[in-house]
């Protein structure tokens, strides 16, 4: 203090409208800072405010401070700190409540591995849909109807907890799959979202064949339990469709919608024409193939228009039981005899193909049953020339 009066050499205080003036550039700045401030990462916050703050004390202590001007700076020291601390913390608070909605919203839907993966990265989750190659799965309990009617409602709903249960822990916890949604007694489930992947027929397959050979190990029990006998049919597709969050702002689901899902809805429904537990189509064999996975046993079953569509499709059996290969090289020799219009031969062979699989398989041979028919519905009514083995069906 001595040396100062001596040497004349006093820090001079700011006129009342200069205060003013740094209250208003404070006042400003704070706004300015905050809204620059707001959007950034941790990392990026503290970098920016520790460069704020330091910009500040040079222009207070180099330019200020050495020409003897005390500009009472210390309060915009504060107000930096205590935006940057806030911003950070509501930052901290938002990105907790969106964990928690993640894990909420779909820690029922898919395996936890899904979950913390979409944690990380909330952008899969955008509103709306986009365009991405999925496989879609639907299974149904054949013959509920008839049996629920019987059954206690009670009963009947802890049979669908315990059927729903073990497949849901397949699709979800097994194969990493997305369940879609129960409707009713069926299941919508599929692979390839919210989390790319390159292998999405062989996951679907994968959990059909599963899926299956649980409901064989559990369909004593659940029938002594429940007093039912459980059989279900499984379609699944794969194409281009359009995933993410569907609906209104009132509510809304992550679902997905399209003509390869409408397909996989109706070859599920085709489980019960063709006597099949599993049904596929040869866009999921492609998929498979491109991938680099092995295709589960097979056999190409038919070439189908659909209800709904014009262009023909490959129906692909896929088999969860063992198979017998001579009893799958008969049947793919009868098809072969089938698309060349030769009835008679055709209907031999698959009378054939049926017997074969009753002595070597142990079960009629439901498909070949159903070429038989079909032949002999093509004696009265014909395809058209130029027929290149595809059938027309008229139900769903």
């Amino acid at each position: 203090i001595l040396e100062n009066i001596l040497s004349d050499n006093y820090l001079l205080p700011e006129s009342a409208n200069w205060t003013l003036i740094v209250l208003a550039l404070m006042a400003v700045g704070g706004i300015i800072f905050a809204a620059v401030i707001h959007p950034l990462e941790a990392v990026p916050n503290i970098i920016l405010s520790v460069v704020s703050i330091g910009v500040l004390a040079f222009l207070d202590q180099k330019i200020l401070f050495s020409n003897n001007n005390s500009w009472h700076l210390f309060f915009s020291y504060v107000e930096l700190g205590l935006i940057s601390v806030v911003a950070l913390g509501v930052k901290y608070i938002a990105e907790e409540r969106q964990k928690k909605f993640i894990h909420g919203a779909f820690g029922k839907y898919v395996s936890p591995a899904v979950v913390e993966a979409i944690v990380k990265d909330p952008t899969r989750l955008s509103l709306g849909g986009t365009k991405t190659e999925l496989s879609i799965l639907f299974s149904d309990i054949r013959g509920f109807t008839t049996f629920s009617e019987r059954l206690d409602a009670k009963v009947l709903a802890a049979l669908l907890y315990d059927y729903l249960g073990m497949m849901t822990d397949i699709i979800v916890d097994g194969n990493q799959g997305t369940l879609d949604k129960y409707i009713g007694d069926a299941i919508m489930a599929f692979w390839g979202a919210p989390i790319p992947s390159q292998d999405n027929g062989f996951k679907a397959l994968t959990s059909a064949i599963t899926m299956q050979r649980k409901l064989d190990s559990e369909r004593e029990r659940l029938a002594s339990k429940f007093g039912a006998s459980i059989d279900a049919g499984i379609g699944i597709n794969t194409g281009l469709v359009s995933v993410g969050n569907m609906g209104s702002a009132k509510n809304f689901s992550y679902t997905v919608i399209g003509d390869h899902v409408n397909l996989a809805s109706r070859v599920e429904g085709l489980t019960k024409y063709y006597g099949a537990s599993i049904l596929t189509t040869h866009f999921t064999l492609a998929q498979i193939k491109a991938s680099g996975q092995k295709i589960p046993d097979h056999r190409v079953l038919d070439k189908v228009m659909v209800k709904g569509k014009h262009e023909a499709i490959e129906l692909v059996e896929i088999f969860h039981r063992e198979i017998n290969k001579e009893h799958q090289e008969l049947f793919q020799t009868a098809r072969e005899v089938y698309t060349s219009m030769k009835w008679n031969e055709a209907t031999k062979l698959f009378e054939e193909t049926n017997d074969l699989s009753k002595q070597k398989v142990g079960r009629e041979d439901k498909t070949a049953l159903m070429y038989v028919e079909r032949i002999q519905e093509f004696a009265t009514n014909p395809p058209p020339a130029g027929w290149d083995g595809s059938y027309h069906m008229t139900a769903k």
